[in-house]
């Protein structure tokens, strides 16, 4: 089982968001951090990038992050419209 690591950077976007999305985003956390490719989740390599993946939380949220044998790092969260335009 791999450990969660968070950036203070992903740390404020979570902050920013409304309770039901931060409890959507730890139970997706979860389920990562028990099966990092879990078909329960909409997992997605980010095109660009060579070890970045997204996965959808709530329909219209993206947690963007990557992964090492140890760890988890969550990079960034944010609405669909705006994930895709900020530098990761």
């Amino acid at each position: 089982m791999r450990q969660i690591e968070k950036t203070s950077v992903f740390t404020r976007d979570l902050q920013k968001l409304p309770e039901d999305i931060q409890k959507e985003a730890w139970d997706v956390s979860c389920i990562l951090k028990e099966n990092i490719f879990d078909s329960r989740l909409a997992i997605k390599k980010l095109e660009g990038y060579k070890k970045v993946w997204r996965v959808t939380v709530k329909k219209d949220y993206r947690m963007v992050y990557t992964f090492s044998t140890e760890c988890i790092y969550l990079l960034r969260i944010k609405h669909r419209k705006d994930i895709y335009r900020i530098e990761i």
